[in-house]
């Protein structure tokens, strides 16, 4: 189910910013915060204009604009925490995407100015408006086939 919320995303991302000078990528790529040398791997990255690496490799990158998280049982105390204060202190960054797994619901926080906006959107009618790239992710595309554990006694959810 990660990978396929993670890579719903990164496609989604890739068609709606086709042409305007961004880049999507996926978990393979690094992204440092140079200002207190820590490391973290995003499930979707997005660069818009000219990426700077870390290295030779090419694999470590210093500029995000945005960073996906897809949410886990695992994982998720860290997406929200330390790897959270990570993302933000990285002065490129404008926003930073956390999807649900258990249900269909993406939150965001968008850089104003030298504070953070928490945004969510709930439900599979929902939309997740990203302003700072001028893109829109519609959580019935994004969560379409994905069922849901539903309450005892309850059916489950097949959305799209």
């Amino acid at each position: 189910l990660h990978f396929r919320l993670a890579s719903r995303v990164l496609q989604a991302l890739a068609r709606a910013l086709d042409g305007r000078g961004c880049e999507v990528g996926g978990s393979d790529l690094k992204v440092k915060n140079a200002a207190v040398n820590s490391y973290v791997y995003p499930d979707v990255v997005v660069i818009c204009g000219e990426p700077r690496f870390d290295d030779e490799q090419l694999d470590v990158l210093l500029n995000p604009t945005a960073v996906v998280e897809v949410l886990s049982p695992s994982t998720e105390a860290h997406d929200r925490g330390k790897k959270s204060q990570v993302y933000r202190a990285i002065p490129s960054l404008q926003t930073y995407v956390l999807v649900a797994q258990d249900e269909p619901r993406i939150e965001w926080f968008e850089r104003a100015g030298e504070f953070w906006v928490l945004h969510e959107a709930l439900g599979l009618d929902a939309v997740a408006a990203l302003e700072s790239l001028a893109v829109t992710l519609p959580l019935a595309e994004v969560y379409a086939g994905v069922s849901f554990a539903a309450e005892p006694g309850e059916g489950s959810v097949e959305p799209g």
